[in-house]
Protein backbone atom coordinates (compact mmCIF):
# COMPACT_ATOMS: atom_id res chain seq x y z
CA UNK A 1 0.00 0.00 0.00
CA UNK A 2 1.31 3.46 -0.87
CA UNK A 3 1.75 6.15 1.68
CA UNK A 4 -0.48 9.27 1.74
CA UNK A 5 2.48 11.49 0.80
CA UNK A 6 2.97 9.73 -2.56
CA UNK A 7 -0.76 9.61 -3.42
CA UNK A 8 -1.22 13.41 -3.32
CA UNK A 9 1.36 14.22 -6.04
CA UNK A 10 0.06 11.39 -8.26
CA UNK A 11 -3.57 12.54 -7.87
CA UNK A 12 -2.49 16.14 -8.53
CA UNK A 13 -0.64 15.12 -11.72
CA UNK A 14 -3.62 13.11 -12.98
CA UNK A 15 -6.01 16.00 -12.25
CA UNK A 16 -3.73 18.44 -14.05
CA UNK A 17 -3.54 16.13 -17.08
CA UNK A 18 -7.37 15.85 -17.29
CA UNK A 19 -7.75 19.64 -17.03
CA UNK A 20 -5.27 20.19 -19.85
CA UNK A 21 -6.93 17.59 -22.06
CA UNK A 22 -10.35 19.11 -21.39
CA UNK A 23 -9.14 22.62 -22.28
CA UNK A 24 -7.13 21.60 -25.37
CA UNK A 25 -10.00 21.49 -27.91
CA UNK A 26 -10.94 25.08 -27.09
CA UNK A 27 -7.39 26.38 -27.75
CA UNK A 28 -7.01 28.15 -31.08
CA UNK A 29 -3.51 29.33 -31.85
CA UNK A 30 -4.39 30.18 -35.44
CA UNK A 31 -1.34 28.31 -36.68
CA UNK A 32 -2.48 24.90 -37.78
CA UNK A 33 -0.27 24.97 -40.83
CA UNK A 34 -0.79 26.16 -44.36
CA UNK A 35 -4.21 25.21 -45.60
CA UNK A 36 -5.69 24.65 -42.14
CA UNK A 37 -9.16 25.94 -41.36
CA UNK A 38 -7.82 29.26 -40.00
CA UNK A 39 -5.10 29.99 -42.58
CA UNK A 40 -6.04 30.03 -46.26
CA UNK A 41 -3.65 28.18 -48.53
CA UNK A 42 -1.90 30.52 -50.98
CA UNK A 43 -2.57 29.66 -54.59
CA UNK A 44 0.64 28.14 -55.95
CA UNK A 45 -0.20 29.51 -59.42
CA UNK A 46 -0.05 33.21 -58.44
CA UNK A 47 3.17 35.02 -59.43
CA UNK A 48 5.40 36.08 -56.53
CA UNK A 49 8.51 38.25 -56.50
CA UNK A 50 10.90 37.10 -53.78
CA UNK A 51 14.35 38.65 -54.31
CA UNK A 52 16.21 41.27 -56.33
CA UNK A 53 19.99 40.96 -56.68
CA UNK A 54 21.84 43.17 -56.25
CA UNK A 55 19.54 45.26 -54.04
CA UNK A 56 20.89 48.49 -55.47
CA UNK A 57 22.47 49.93 -58.56
CA UNK A 58 22.61 52.68 -61.13
CA UNK A 59 21.03 53.14 -64.56
CA UNK A 60 22.20 50.46 -66.99
CA UNK A 61 23.03 47.87 -64.29
CA UNK A 62 21.66 44.36 -64.78
CA UNK A 63 19.50 42.99 -61.95
CA UNK A 64 18.24 39.46 -61.39
CA UNK A 65 14.73 38.96 -60.00
CA UNK A 66 13.73 35.60 -58.55
CA UNK A 67 10.34 34.25 -57.55
CA UNK A 68 7.67 31.91 -58.84
CA UNK A 69 5.30 31.84 -61.80
CA UNK A 70 6.72 34.60 -63.99
CA UNK A 71 5.47 34.44 -67.57
CA UNK A 72 7.68 32.51 -69.98
CA UNK A 73 6.74 35.14 -72.62
CA UNK A 74 9.22 38.00 -72.20
CA UNK A 75 6.72 40.76 -73.07
CA UNK A 76 4.24 39.63 -70.39
CA UNK A 77 6.71 40.53 -67.61
CA UNK A 78 7.01 44.24 -66.81
CA UNK A 79 9.50 45.37 -64.17
CA UNK A 80 8.61 48.72 -62.63
CA UNK A 81 10.93 50.82 -60.50
CA UNK A 82 8.97 53.12 -58.21
CA UNK A 83 10.43 56.00 -56.24
CA UNK A 84 9.09 56.98 -52.85
CA UNK A 85 6.87 59.61 -54.52
CA UNK A 86 5.06 56.81 -56.41
CA UNK A 87 6.44 57.49 -59.89
CA UNK A 88 6.94 54.31 -61.96
CA UNK A 89 9.73 53.76 -64.49
CA UNK A 90 9.78 50.53 -66.52
CA UNK A 91 13.02 48.58 -66.77
CA UNK A 92 14.16 46.73 -69.89
CA UNK A 93 13.54 42.99 -69.41
CA UNK A 94 16.30 41.09 -71.21
CA UNK A 95 15.59 37.46 -70.34
CA UNK A 96 13.26 35.21 -68.36
CA UNK A 97 13.49 31.58 -67.28
CA UNK A 98 10.56 29.61 -65.86
CA UNK A 99 11.05 26.12 -64.45
CA UNK A 100 8.54 23.28 -64.28
CA UNK A 101 5.43 23.77 -62.13
CA UNK A 102 5.60 22.00 -58.76
CA UNK A 103 2.30 21.44 -56.91
CA UNK A 104 1.88 23.70 -53.82
CA UNK A 105 5.10 25.59 -54.67
CA UNK A 106 4.79 26.99 -58.20
CA UNK A 107 7.32 27.33 -61.00
CA UNK A 108 10.70 28.74 -59.91
CA UNK A 109 11.46 31.75 -62.12
CA UNK A 110 14.31 34.18 -62.78
CA UNK A 111 14.34 37.36 -64.83
CA UNK A 112 17.09 39.79 -65.89
CA UNK A 113 16.32 43.50 -66.19
CA UNK A 114 18.31 46.69 -66.90
CA UNK A 115 17.85 49.58 -64.47
CA UNK A 116 16.30 52.52 -66.38
CA UNK A 117 17.61 56.08 -66.38
CA UNK A 118 16.18 58.32 -63.67
CA UNK A 119 15.67 55.63 -61.03
CA UNK A 120 15.97 56.72 -57.44
CA UNK A 121 15.67 54.63 -54.29
CA UNK A 122 12.25 53.10 -53.77
CA UNK A 123 10.52 49.87 -54.71
CA UNK A 124 10.99 47.47 -57.59
CA UNK A 125 8.05 45.38 -58.62
CA UNK A 126 6.98 42.95 -61.25
CA UNK A 127 3.75 42.97 -63.21
CA UNK A 128 2.99 39.58 -64.77
CA UNK A 129 0.21 39.12 -67.29
CA UNK A 130 -1.37 35.69 -66.70
CA UNK A 131 -4.17 33.81 -68.46
CA UNK A 132 -5.73 32.74 -65.17
CA UNK A 133 -5.50 35.89 -62.99
CA UNK A 134 -5.00 38.73 -65.49
CA UNK A 135 -2.29 41.21 -64.52
CA UNK A 136 -0.72 40.44 -61.14
CA UNK A 137 1.57 42.96 -59.43
CA UNK A 138 3.49 41.43 -56.50
CA UNK A 139 5.14 44.55 -55.01
CA UNK A 140 7.34 45.02 -52.03
CA UNK A 141 11.07 44.67 -52.72
CA UNK A 142 13.11 47.76 -51.79
CA UNK A 143 15.70 48.99 -54.29
CA UNK A 144 18.49 51.48 -53.57
CA UNK A 145 19.41 53.65 -56.51
CA UNK A 146 22.91 55.00 -56.88
CA UNK A 147 23.33 58.71 -56.16
CA UNK A 148 22.84 60.89 -59.23
CA UNK A 149 24.58 64.23 -59.69
CA UNK A 150 22.06 66.68 -61.13
CA UNK A 151 24.22 69.79 -60.96
CA UNK A 152 26.57 71.92 -58.92
CA UNK A 153 26.93 75.48 -57.71
CA UNK A 154 30.17 77.32 -57.12
CA UNK A 155 30.36 79.75 -54.24
CA UNK A 156 27.54 80.62 -51.85
CA UNK A 157 24.75 78.40 -53.35
CA UNK A 158 25.76 79.71 -56.74
CA UNK A 159 25.33 83.36 -55.69
CA UNK A 160 29.01 84.13 -55.41
CA UNK A 161 32.23 82.89 -56.88
CA UNK A 162 35.14 82.52 -54.48
CA UNK A 163 38.42 81.66 -56.13
CA UNK A 164 41.87 80.97 -54.73
CA UNK A 165 44.76 80.55 -57.11
CA UNK A 166 47.06 77.59 -56.63
CA UNK A 167 48.99 78.11 -59.87
CA UNK A 168 48.82 80.52 -62.77
CA UNK A 169 46.63 78.09 -64.81
CA UNK A 170 44.38 76.50 -62.15
CA UNK A 171 41.91 77.78 -59.60
CA UNK A 172 40.21 76.20 -56.61
CA UNK A 173 36.74 77.44 -55.70
CA UNK A 174 36.17 78.31 -52.06
CA UNK A 175 32.86 76.41 -51.93
CA UNK A 176 31.18 73.90 -54.24
CA UNK A 177 27.63 72.65 -53.63
CA UNK A 178 26.64 69.37 -55.29
CA UNK A 179 22.95 68.95 -56.16
CA UNK A 180 21.53 65.46 -56.49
Amino acid sequence: MSSPTTRVPVLFAISLLFCCLAALPSCNTGSRGVGGPDVPRPDARVPRLETVFPEGGRPGDLLTLTGVNFSSTLEKNTVLFSDFAGNDLPGVVESVSVGPFVEEVGAFSTLSVRVPTGVRSGFVGLEVETDLFGKVRPWGVVFTGAPVLLGYAIGDDGNGFTVSYSSPTAFIPGEVTLIG
